[in-house]
């Protein structure tokens, strides 16, 4: 029976499971994990009193060396103080990731909720949850990888939203919804500071030198040193404040529970509360927009001046969400809703789906909080030329100690004299310095209001030649200019490209497009959407104007009374290349399906009769000139509802 259940255990043990009597399966308790899509490694610790006492009385029977060496090296520490654990049972996680070839450390502390049943830590602004059924951690993450009618359905607009009780569970798993970034105090900030092993060996160094009288200088250094650190830990203080200022928002929110409107303060909003989105607001979270639309200024987390169109997500296809493929329909936490646009009595409404730093503007400052470690040669050859010396001083101290004690001398004369080597052969004032440059780097780039959290990169930032911006208007001319269109036939395309656009000359074929196909609004009397479809529609000559029966928009002629409602937008897509709109003629009554993107894309999607023969010799011509080309189609679906028109999808 031993040696059956020992075969069990070991079978089941691969795949983290144990055998019970009883036969069920129960987690395997492990002590080590590693994560996956992290690469983190997690092992359990556990803090008990013998170890404690043991690393507080090495701490000081070293006069505090071993705790300096502790404090840089958490490994150490976990291995003195703690004793290992399964994770199931663990007070502390020891979390060992790799940055650019180099193990980097840390313990976290692990947090217990009865009322939930939640055991988890947090550990770089995120929260990594126990799984009992796994007896692993997993990172918390709000399951949006669905299908937009999945979506539609878990989360409808006309739903009742979260109750209660839900809600208070999903806001205790997810935390927060806050970007509050920690400032530390003064002392924590001066403790850090000082407790460097640079600051430490100052102190050795003064100490040696007021034993041996040598009081003026070391004063001097032991000043200088004092009023680095300061200024140091108010710069860095300072830095911090400026951080936190900028990205800490609270406001006002109002979301629908237990099928009512309530208002609540921002951080209490918890991921799959359904949002009412009104303009003038600054939205607390990512929120993926359900019914209406809006208009969207991202200045603030892109840098790009044009304001965003925003539609719904739609709600019959099969298409699994994904955040940075469907942005359209995403409303980022931190941007500014200018206008919204509701169906009939309908309200705007969104799903958040991320809270806190688990958003787009969160892991923008993550990134700015944790940055990756850079090896700079300059770091490592200072630690090599300290070693080196270092190891000179070493060499000079055990000659010194042999020949003062071959001539006899006392042992104070002895001690003073060899380790007086130490100080010196590594330059005492080489730290201080460093940090007195630094600290004026980092105050100069202040005054142009530059904030730097991190010191030491600015020496990083002193070896850059070149830097190089992709956006329009750095690197690209700003603004865009229709140069003309080139209608084109089954019997091919027209000899030359027609750079006046009239309407009575170029067909409807090219003109209804250039019109109509395009997901353009308007606030306060101003076109706005994308550059490129602001001057096609320009081009057109025709007028935009919103539309009461639809809520949407009508695009009309100046030179006849053609016009056309347009229905429904299939957003452009930089995977599909194309983009479509659904629209009825206002006269006719007829719908009709324009299509536009890149041109070998279209050209896929059309009759073959329909396409010009000379079709790939005129667009290689364009693209050798290095001119950007768009192909329009278009296809009229003759007379039908409007209902039946929105049932049309994508594919």
């Amino acid at each position: 029976n031993i040696l059956r259940a020992t075969i069990s255990s070991s079978r089941n043990s691969e795949q983290g499971m144990l055998s019970s009597e009883g036969g069920d399966l129960l987690p395997y308790r492990k002590r080590e994990q590693h994560l996956q899509n992290e690469d983190f490694v997690l092992s359990g610790l556990k803090s008990t009193l013998p170890r404690r006492i043991l690393f507080y009385a090495l701490s000081l029977l070293t006069g505090g060396l071993l705790f300096l060496l502790f404090r840089m090296f958490p490994w150490w520490r976990s291995i003195v103080k703690y004793s290992s654990s399964t994770l199931d049972d663990c007070d502390k996680i020891l979390v060992k990731r790799r940055e650019e070839g180099t193990n980097m450390y840390a313990i976290a502390r692990v947090m217990v909720d009865h009322q939930y049943n939640l055991r988890y830590f947090d550990y770089m602004c995120r929260r990594y949850k126990y799984n009992d059924e796994t007896g692993e951690f997993t990172r918390v993450e709000f399951n949006m990888k669905k299908s937009f009618r999945s979506i539609y359905q878990e989360f409808s607009p006309q739903g009742r939203g979260y109750d209660r009780s839900t809600a208070e569970e999903a806001f205790a798993l997810h935390g927060s919804n806050s970007l509050s970034v920690p400032v530390p105090n003064y002392l924590q900030l001066f403790i850090d500071e000082v407790l460097h092993p640079f600051y430490a060996f100052q102190v050795f160094t003064c100490c040696i030198w007021y034993w041996d009288e040598y009081w003026i200088y070391a004063t001097c250094i032991v000043i200088i040193s004092v009023i680095s650190a300061i200024i140091g830990v108010r710069q860095a203080r300072e830095n911090r404040l400026k951080l936190h200022r900028m990205t800490h928002h609270q406001s006002q929110v109002t979301v629908i529970r237990d099928g009512s409107s309530i208002v609540l303060p921002s951080e209490l909003v918890a991921p799959g509360d359904l949002i009412e989105i009104e303009a003038n607001q600054q939205l607390p979270c990512d929120i993926v927009l359900l019914q209406g639309s809006c208009v969207i200024n991202e200045a603030s987390l892109t840098g790009e001046s044009i304001p965003v169109l925003k539609s719904p997500l739609p709600n019959d296809e099969d298409d699994i969400f994904d955040s940075e493929m469907h942005s359209k329909h995403v409303l980022f936490n931190g941007t500014s809703v200018m206008q919204v646009k509701a169906v009939g009595e309908q309200k705007v409404i969104g799903v958040a789906f991320g809270t806190g730093f688990a958003t787009l503007k969160g892991e923008l400052i993550r990134s700015i909080l944790f940055p990756k470690p850079t090896k700079f040669a300059f770091y490592r050859d200072s630690f090599k030329f300290v070693l080196v010396l270092a190891g000179i001083a070493f060499c000079g101290f055990i000659y010194t100690v042999i020949l003062f004690v071959h001539f006899g001398a006392p042992v104070t004369v002895i001690l003073k004299r060899a380790l007086d080597l130490f100080t010196i052969s590594i330059p005492p004032a080489l730290p201080v310095a460093m940090t007195i440059g630094v600290s004026y780097a980092v105050d100069r780039l202040q005054k142009e209001d530059i904030y730097c959290i991190a010191p030491s990169r600015v020496n990083v930032a002193g070896r850059v030649t070149t830097m190089c911006f992709d956006k329009t208007g750095t690197l690209t001319e700003d603004g865009l200019s229709v140069l003309g269109v080139h209608p084109g036939g089954r019997a091919g395309f027209a000899e030359d490209l027609v750079t006046y656009i009239d309407n009575a000359v170029v067909p409807p074929a090219v003109i209804y497009p250039m019109a109509a196909c395009h997901s353009l609004a308007l606030l306060h009397g101003e076109l706005l959407g994308d550059p490129l479809d602001i001057q096609m529609f320009r081009a057109s000559e025709w007028i935009l104007s919103d539309d009461p029966s639809t809520h949407g928009v009508t695009v009309s002629s100046k030179f006849n009374k053609e016009s056309f409602s347009l229905l429904k937008y299939f957003e452009f897509s930089s995977l599909l290349q194309r983009m479509s709109v659904i629209a009825r003629h206002n006269q006719t009554g007829d719908i009709y399906v324009f299509c536009k993107g890149a041109p070998e894309t279209i050209k896929t999607f059309c009759l073959g009769g329909t396409v010009p023969r000379d079709f790939d010799d005129v667009l290689t011509s364009y693209t050798h000139q290095g001119k950007r080309v768009i192909a329009l189609s278009s296809k009229n679906l003759g007379r039908m509802s409007v209902s039946d028109a929105m049932k049309i999808t994508r594919q």
